[in-house]
This record gives structure tokens, C-alpha cells and sequence, in this order.
């Protein structure tokens, strides 16, 4: 089953069509606070977060899905997030995720099978960034 992306499902977070990011804290990644600790922190820092559920081969995993962006260049290494992913990795302790919807060619050319992408995203990608 493909995992749809975020703008046609308001309650799952997929791997993101080509040429769009985003950027999420996963739930299940959270060490040392709770889950509304986690959100009130996402609001004191000025996100709106929006509650999601991401699908593994391990069940359901809530996560709070943080930003969605247009990328400007999707055959470009770098990340819309690059100025701020380090900052949130550091005070969700590495909970936080920004795949990027890339060309076929891109994904091949970092060793990534664009065909087994609903498998990858299960394996938890290291973000971006």
C-alpha cells in the first residue's frame, strides 16, 4: 500500500510527492518528555503543530507534523530546514524528520531505491540537514 502525502490526508503523514518537504516530530522517538510536554514546547517555540499518524511495519506511531514546503530546486542536496532542523533535532533529542519528495535519479544517486520508498521511510531515515 503507497502512504499518500500529507496534503491529500489530514491524519497520516506519507513520504512527500516530488519536489515538497516536511518537517515532523515523531512521538515515538521522544526520550526524557511526554508527549504534551513535546507539543507545549512546539508552541512555545511559534509552531501550530497538527497531529498525524505515520504507518510502520511495527503499528501506529503519532507524530506532530510541524511545516510543509514548495521545494525551489527538488534536484538540490539541500534542505529547506537546513537552519533550523539542528536546533530542533538538539531539543527533541533527535526525534524530529524532514524527507524530501525527490526525483527517482536524485534518490538513486544517494543509494536509495525510489521504488521501496514506503519501506525506507519505515526504517526511519536520518533527516536531512
Amino acid at each position: 500500500m503507497k502512504k499518500p502525502f500529507v496534503g491529500l490526508n489530514r491524519y497520516q503523514i506519507g513520504w512527500p510527492p516530488l519536489g515538497w518537504a516536511y518537517l515532523y516530530l515523531d512521538f515515538g522517538l521522544l526520550k526524557n518528555m511526554s508527549h504534551q510536554e513535546a507539543l507545549t514546547k512546539l508552541e512555545a517555540m511559534g509552531y501550530e503543530p497538527s497531529l498525524r499518524l505515520k504507518q510502520t511495519a511495527d503499528g501506529i506511531i503519532p507524530c506532530a507534523l510541524l511545516k510543509v514546503v514548495e521545494l525551489d530546486d527538488p534536484t538540490s542536496p539541500d534542505s529547506p530546514f537546513e537552519d533550523i532542523i539542528e536546533m530542533l533535532q538538539i531539543a527533541f533529542d533527535g526525534a524530529v524528520r524532514s524527507p524530501s519528495g525527490r526525483p527517482k535519479g536524485y534518490l538513486r544517486n544517494i543509494g536509495l531505491d525510489p521504488e521501496n520508498l514506503p519501506a525506507i521511510a519505515e526504517e526511519e531515515l536520518e533527516p536531512v540537514g
